[in-house]
């Protein structure tokens, strides 16, 4: 018996397993397609993805409107992110910041004409812009602090002065004007006083005040620093203003820094109330009861002093 060879062996063996199946390329495709996961969506809706074309075949582009119920999800490409440093930034607030402020320094609707002036009667608002200076001015270059000091310094007879600056070019000035009580004449001088004291230059017509003439000044009121402002205490007006209605007519009050407050009497003498401003009423009392007492004896004195109520006195040629 002959034994086969393992060429005939082999031979045998590939003849049993038949001919070797070749893949097509559709079936290549399909196996591709086949491999291809589905696209999953919001609401569980599966779609198969669309089998690919040939490479010869050119691809074209569609816009397809998916419905909002359909609950599909649809990625748009992503904005760039832009990165602004801190230095461009500053830069831009800042030149922002000049400009703004620019505007501001020269647009004429913040530019003041005139101050409005309230509750002046003698002193007119052409006087107070005068002093002010703010025509032309930027509404925001003003101090109404400074503005008030420039007012008190110039116009003494203004009391509670109030600058009100306002947007977008408004300045309003608010101030009562001191009441004179007293002309004071000093050096041939005149100035007006009020029921405090204070001093300040005339200005219109006032009548009824009572004319004092000076000899000198009177002492410095203790802890006023300028007396400028404030010439005689509260107490002091108040005795002139006791005094004067006392006084012969046409004869003003006197005063004088040593033997203080008086008149010279058209019969022929000059009378002193003294310096302290306190019982003027009992000093007229006392100089009436000396004039009748003197007058019933015959005789005329030139000078009857009532500086010291306790110790009046008077003096002949």
């Amino acid at each position: 018996m002959t034994t086969p060879r393992r060429s005939d062996r082999v031979r045998s063996r590939r003849s049993d397993r038949g001919p070797a199946k070749k893949q097509t390329a559709a079936q290549r495709r399909t196996t591709a397609s086949r491999a291809m996961p589905p696209m999953v969506t919001r609401r569980g809706v599966m779609t198969p993805a669309p089998a690919q074309r040939r490479r010869s075949e050119a691809r074209r582009r569609y816009n397809v409107a998916l419905p909002m119920a359909a609950g599909g999800q649809v990625r748009l490409p992503a904005m760039p992110q832009v990165r602004v440093g801190w230095r461009l930034l500053s830069f831009v607030l800042t030149a922002a910041l000049s400009w703004a402020l620019y505007m501001l320094w020269t647009a004429p609707q913040f530019h003041v004409s005139a101050a409005e002036v309230v509750g002046l009667a003698r002193l007119n608002a052409d006087e107070v812009n005068t002093v002010l200076k703010v025509s032309g001015a930027s509404v925001f270059t003003l101090d109404p602090a400074e503005l008030e000091a420039r007012l008190q310094a110039a116009f003494p007879e203004l009391q509670g002065i109030r600058v009100r600056v306002g947007l977008p070019a408004k300045v309003v000035v608010e101030a009562a004007e001191r009441a004179p009580v007293i002309a004071w004449e000093h050096e041939g001088i005149q100035t007006w006083v009020d029921s405090s004291g204070y001093s300040f230059l005339p200005r219109g017509q006032v009548d009824g005040l009572v004319p004092v003439v000076a000899h000198g000044l009177p002492a410095p009121i203790a802890g006023q620093a300028d007396q400028s402002q404030q010439l005689l205490t509260p107490q002091m007006v108040k005795a002139i203003l006791t005094l004067a209605p006392s006084a012969p007519e046409g004869a003003p009050l006197v005063f004088d820094p040593e033997h203080g407050l008086g008149w010279a009497d058209p019969r022929g003498w000059q009378v002193y109330f003294g310096l302290a401003p306190t019982d003027m009423a009992q000093r007229l009392a006392v100089y009436q009861a000396i004039v009748k007492e003197l007058k019933a004896q015959g005789i005329k004195p030139t000078l009857i002093s009532v500086e010291f109520l306790h110790a009046p006195y008077y003096r002949e040629d």
